[in-house]
């Protein structure tokens, strides 16, 4: 892996943040649309990936330097 620096590492430790948020955001919102039934491969892939996401985000924070 490269070496960031501190800002570089803030910066990719916020993009894959708000991925996570995608991806939680894209578990939550078909429960409360106009959908009848919601798939749960769609539910727990979005959950996975959120998490993985959010993890990543947090060893991007973990690795800074100060």
């Amino acid at each position: 892996m490269p070496q960031f620096n501190a800002n570089q590492l803030k910066q990719l430790s916020e993009f894959t943040s708000n991925l996570s948020l995608v991806f939680f955001a894209s578990v939550i919102t078909p429960f409360f649309g106009n959908i009848d039934k919601v798939e749960l491969t769609s539910v727990v892939s979005g959950v996975i990936l959120g998490f993985m996401y959010l993890t990543l985000s947090l060893s991007f924070l973990k690795e800074k330097k100060p």
